[in-house]
């Protein structure tokens, strides 16, 4: 069986997705000293829980769940921005904006501005 192992960093945290990930882990552990090592649980804001894959339910699989990442995004939206409405579109029926040829943010509102995006990517 042809098989690949992957193993991710994101600033100190470490994911091992392998045939065998107990193997790489106890690598890491001759070198380095971690904490919170078991199996995956939560990564980067993400919530990973074990599913059975439908077309093979022999095989397992991991199920991602972003909804802990979005809950909190919202949070965070709405204590700048206040209450969060309802909308089927995000503008009006018939609205055409147009170009502005000067900034229309100050410095506080483009940083707003840009940590809103930030979340979203």
């Amino acid at each position: 069986m042809q098989a690949y192992d992957y193993i991710c960093s994101y600033v100190d945290d470490i994911t091992v997705i392998a045939f065998d990930p107990e193997y790489h882990m106890q690598q890491l552990l001759t070198r380095y000293k971690m904490k919170g090592v078991g199996e995956l649980s939560h990564q980067l804001g993400a919530r990973f829980r074990r599913g059975i894959r439908p077309s093979d339910p022999e095989k397992d699989v991991y199920v991602i769940d972003m909804q802990s990442y979005i809950t909190e995004v919202l949070r965070k939206i709405e204590e700048h921005h206040g209450t969060l409405r309802l909308h089927k579109t995000p503008l009006p029926p018939g609205d055409h904006p147009e170009e502005v040829a000067e900034d229309p943010l100050d410095h506080i509102e483009r940083r707003h501005y840009q940590q809103l995006i930030g979340m979203a990517n």
